[in-house]
């Protein structure tokens, strides 16, 4: 009887010490970037080093379409990185000031849980098309009906300067989980 109590100690300690350093192995290992090329410069958002509503448009063109080729636009640029399409938009063609991921060309799109699990829980939610709101972008989801899961894919990113991301207007809600938006309203 002491031989069992003996062996089930000595197996229960192995098991955690192999628990533990798998739990370590895994959290050494870098956390892959959803964001192809955000980055902060200088305190402030940018893409592959181009600062939003900073960096004038004909300099993000030129030095996009040098760098990666792509098409260009008086209002925009679009590339291939890292298997994502980007586009970079200029509202008023003379500064750089979003950035539009397509995450659908992607090999492998990248999910609504993969997302929250990297950057956090949205500080909003619009319904349609279903978009999550976070301080520099809004993510549309790949259209689901109103329902919203980890396995969604996202569609579309939109990475800009922060602004009034955040505010609860309209139809726009505060984050209530992952829910059917109208029970969110309730």
């Amino acid at each position: 009887m002491k031989e069992l109590k003996r062996f089930g100690i000595l197996f229960s300690f192995l098991l955690t010490l192999l628990c533990s350093g798998a739990t370590v192995a895994g959290r050494a290992q870098p956390v892959p970037d959803l964001a192809p090329g955000l980055s902060l410069c200088d305190g402030k958002l940018c893409v592959l080093g181009l600062t939003l509503g900073d960096t004038a448009m004909d300099t993000a063109n030129a030095l996009l379409t040098q760098t990666y080729g792509g098409l260009v636009n008086k209002s925009w640029t679009s590339i291939s990185y890292d298997n994502v399409i980007l586009r970079f938009v200029s509202i008023d063609s003379k500064h750089l000031e979003g950035v539009q991921e397509d995450y659908l060309s992607a090999p492998r799109p990248v999910s609504v849980g993969q997302w929250l699990a990297r950057y956090g829980i949205p500080c909003a939610i619009e319904p349609e098309p279903l978009q999550l709101y976070y301080a520099g972008f809004d993510i549309m989801v790949a259209d689901r009906g109103a329902n919203l899961d980890v396995e969604a894919p996202i569609k579309l990113v939109f990475i800009h300067k922060a602004d009034k991301d955040c505010m609860i207007s309209g139809t726009r809600q505060p984050w209530r989980g992952f829910t059917h938006y109208s029970l969110s309203q309730q």
